[in-house]
């Protein structure tokens, strides 16, 4: 009976190694086609309803290309249009509201069925109307807005040939915007290409355009009425491809950039842009990786090359992998739910997912950091409209308060700056966000205090 005993409580324990091992690595999506994944973006992240998009790239005689959404974090997929549209980017205005505008950036080659350029849907994907007039290049690479909050948001396109676009009346009507965004090329001077836009700077304030390209970074502090060349730092800039960029500390001032380079890895910014050095620290091949994509979960980094997936807790400093698996060439990555999602250029297993607890803290031990000298606090809490946000300090020095998602992902930055020894009050309007839960971060000297609220 004893031997009984041990074989089942044997055999059970086995079972829940499986299956805590399974859980715990990546898993494949319900994105069966063969399609060639090369934009993800989650729209609506801070509802009760988040919309994940896929944007394809067209295999002749394998799959239509075009956009799949999945309203489950990935596990079942529809396809919702641009059939034979080769798919490189989205961007979204209004994303946590009821009627979100979701643009589509394409490319143009045949065999598609057909053009590039810039496409819009207003039901979530139901149907889709072309909305590039002006746009004089049909390979749109990258999309971005600038003020997507205010009534009459920036949109800019980057393109292949043609530089950068960008329209004020929501995509109806394009204008190029490309003064000194030149580089030299066998002699003559040429626009590069664009292959990603990024935006720095919280929504409702300044905010600072980069433009990714094959000489290097530019940006724009003037909504694109002249460019700048910020590549202080990055390697060989005449060869070195940027494919990506992302803010991976949206708390600092200015916020921290994080750029992706072809063969050199992650390269970090702490000068809105101005200068950078390498970030590929860890024993990890990142030093020498092609960088694919960026995706942050409050102060944890995500980045794609090659084969790898590689996690940043301390802002670039150190590096883990994390890997997706073999046979699956990393692409986009964007957060989806509780899960990190990564797109592959691979055919045949084009989205995976996994938990992001299972990555940031594998453990289950949640870090308990030093606090600062009394509780933060927030009254009221519940509230519909705004709250008074409280905590006292016994010493002086640098703070940043914030509120963040559900996601982890900063929704406004309440202060940024010097603060004396006392007690400190702000004001939180939360007016124009969807109800749900929000946590608010206090940083201040290396201490942390965090507390929830609730919007109704």
């Amino acid at each position: 009976m004893k031997k009984r005993l041990f074989l089942l409580a044997s055999i059970l324990i086995l079972i829940f190694t499986v299956a805590q091992n399974a859980n715990a690595q990546w898993v494949e999506t319900g994105l069966t086609d063969s399609a060639n994944v090369q934009a993800l973006t989650v729209v609506g992240a801070n509802t009760s309803s988040p919309m994940l998009f896929a944007g394809s790239f067209v295999f002749p005689g394998r799959q239509p290309g075009g956009v799949y959404l999945s309203t489950d974090s990935g596990t079942t997929w529809s396809h919702v249009g641009l059939i034979g549209v080769a798919v490189n980017s989205f961007a979204e205005i209004g994303a946590n509201t009821s009627s979100p505008m979701l643009f589509a950036g394409a490319s143009e080659d045949p065999p598609f069925i057909y053009g590039g350029g810039v496409y819009l849907t207003t039901n979530n994907g139901s149907s889709w109307n072309e909305s590039d007039a002006g746009i004089s290049d049909p390979h749109v690479f990258s999309l971005a807005v600038l003020g997507a909050s205010a009534s009459s948001p920036l949109i800019f396109a980057g393109t292949y040939y043609g530089g950068v676009f960008f329209s004020t009346n929501k995509g109806k009507t394009w204008t190029a915007v490309n003064n000194g965004l030149t580089a030299m090329a066998n002699g003559s001077p040429v626009v590069p290409g664009v292959w990603g836009l990024a935006v720095s700077g919280a929504d409702g304030s300044p905010q600072t355009l980069f433009a990714e390209t094959s000489f290097g970074i530019y940006r724009t502090t003037n909504n694109g009425v002249s460019w700048e060349q910020t590549s202080t730092g990055l390697p060989d800039t005449a060869n070195t491809r940027i494919n990506a960029l992302t803010v991976s500390d949206s708390n600092a001032s200015p916020p921290t950039l994080m750029a992706g380079t072809t063969n050199h890895g992650v390269f970090l910014s702490t000068n809105n842009g101005i200068s950078w050095s390498a970030s590929n620290g860890g024993s990890t091949n990142i030093g020498t990786a092609s960088i694919s994509g960026f995706a942050v979960s409050g102060t944890n980094v995500f980045t794609g090359g090659g084969d790898s997936v590689f996690l940043s807790t301390n802002n670039g400093a150190l590096w883990t992998v994390v890997n997706p698996g073999a046979s699956f060439l990393v692409g986009p990555l964007t957060l989806c739910g509780p899960y990190l999602c990564a797109a592959s250029h691979s055919a045949g297993a084009p989205v995976r997912r996994r938990l992001l607890s299972q990555m940031i803290n594998p453990s289950g031990v949640e870090p308990t950091p030093e606090s600062i000298d009394s509780r933060l606090d927030a009254y009221p809490n519940p509230f519909s409209q705004s709250t008074t946000i409280s905590f006292t300090t016994s010493e002086s020095g640098v703070a940043t308060v914030a509120i963040v998602n559900i996601l982890g992902v900063t929704v406004a930055r309440i202060f940024s700056g010097e603060l004396d020894a006392g007690t400190h009050t702000f004001t939180w309007d939360a007016r124009g966000l969807p109800a749900g839960m929000y946590e608010c971060i206090v940083h201040m000297n290396g201490k942390v205090e965090r507390t929830a609220m609730v919007v109704n």
